[in-house]
């Protein structure tokens, strides 16, 4: 989108795809990935002399043996899922010809029969990813079967937009947690404090925070958006709905950062994982540049919203605001309470992040700020001592 490309996505569904993973391909797949001797014999009696039978009017059938499908309801049954299969999604950059992308569904195609799984066809659409305001529109086919062109759609948890705005997103978590406080302020409402913390802190601050590096907010209006939760669940907590106490008071009483601040101590350390190789995500080629400050890169310049602040630009701009002797720590706990003290400045003050390149004076302990779109320079100081960052 950057480039001002269109990208066309397909989003695939499969049909009941717990109950039709067969248990040989299954087996042979965990093999391919490394996975034998006791191991594999272990997982293989785990699925192997399962019986069901079926009850019509208290009559029963005649016992059958199961050869395909997981254990639902197993913590072991979701982890052989994903090693077989998951729902997925195939894209290509669309500049003139849509072939390519219609090539890989007709494969696709060709694979589902092989490992005997079957797309649940109308679950599966395209959506086109673009900035523009008239973009490309082509027709792709699965199994035959035209599939529809959406402008929005759910994705693992995650709903997509062809602008990538996630604004219909942050509006349906911010609703579907409003839905479960409601429901714990009618369940537990006379209960201690404590216990409403933690029904806030387990069932509704997770819909809150789920996927948060895809779809981290910049703008005011979704950032309120989503902290209007927050401060409904600390007035519930504290049981003070008074109209004179404000909000921010009480969750300063119950010690809870902003939602927008845990973001930021949450993609600083993510940040940190990928750089370490603790989670496994390859970053665009080109874009971890490393400065001459130590363990600090240098922000890509970007042309459009959703590219500046995407997770890796806007990580990059978080990680080199924090000091070096901070990202020179290599233990994750110890690096994560150091940055958990840090003073990080507002949201607004990060949402003013565009494009910029920062160099660090060891002597003074500041940053010069160079914005590469006004030329502009600004000293930030931070100073554990001081505890300052301005």
């Amino acid at each position: 989108m950057d480039n001002k490309s269109q990208i066309d996505a397909i989003l695939l569904d499969f049909a009941k795809a717990f109950d039709k993973v067969p248990h040989k391909r299954l087996l042979s797949k965990l093999a391919f990935y490394g996975i034998t001797g006791n191991t594999k014999n272990w997982i293989k009696s785990f699925l192997s002399h399962r019986k069901q039978r079926v009850s019509v009017n208290g009559a029963l059938s005649d016992n059958t043996c199961v050869t395909s499908g997981v254990p639902q309801g197993s913590v072991l049954g979701p982890v052989l899922f994903l090693l077989y299969i998951n729902d997925s999604i195939i894209y290509r950059i669309i500049k003139t010809d849509n072939n390519i992308l219609q090539s890989d569904l007709i494969q696709l195609q060709t694979w589902s029969n092989k490992w005997q799984m079957e797309f649940n066809i109308p679950k599966c659409v395209h959506l086109p990813i673009t900035n523009k305001t008239k973009p490309r529109l082509h027709s792709y086919s699965l199994c035959g079967v035209p599939l529809s062109t959406v402008s929005s759609h759910p994705y693992l948890g995650i709903k997509l937009d062809t602008k990538l705005t996630w604004a219909n997103h942050i509006t349906d978590i911010a609703s579907k947690s409003s839905k479960v406080l409601g429901m714990i302020k009618r369940t537990i409402g006379p209960c201690k404090p404590y216990v409403k913390e933690t029904a806030y802190n387990m069932l509704v601050r997770p819909k809150l925070e789920y996927a948060y590096p895809i779809w981290n907010p910049h703008t005011t209006t979704q950032i309120k958006h989503i902290e209007k939760v927050q401060h409904c669940a600390a007035r519930f907590v504290r049981n003070n709905h008074r109209r004179q106490t404000a909000t921010t008071d009480l969750i300063a009483t119950l010690g809870w950062p902003t939602l927008e601040r845990r973001r930021i101590i949450k993609q600083a350390m993510t940040f940190y994982k990928n750089l370490n190789n603790i989670i496994n995500i390859t970053p665009p080629p080109g874009l971890l540049k490393p400065s001459k400050n130590r363990g600090h890169y240098i922000a890509t310049m970007c042309r459009i919203n959703t590219a500046v602040f995407s997770f890796y630009p806007r990580a990059i701009r978080i990680w080199n605001m924090i000091p070096p002797h901070i990202t020179a720590i290599e233990n994750p706990i110890a690096l994560q309470a150091a940055i958990m003290n840090l003073p990080f400045p507002t949201p607004n003050h990060l949402n003013c992040l565009y494009n910029k390149q920062t160099s660090y004076n060891k002597q003074t302990n500041i940053y010069t700020t160079k914005c590469m779109r006004t030329r502009s320079t600004t000293n930030s100081c931070v100073s554990p001592s001081l505890g300052c960052l301005e």
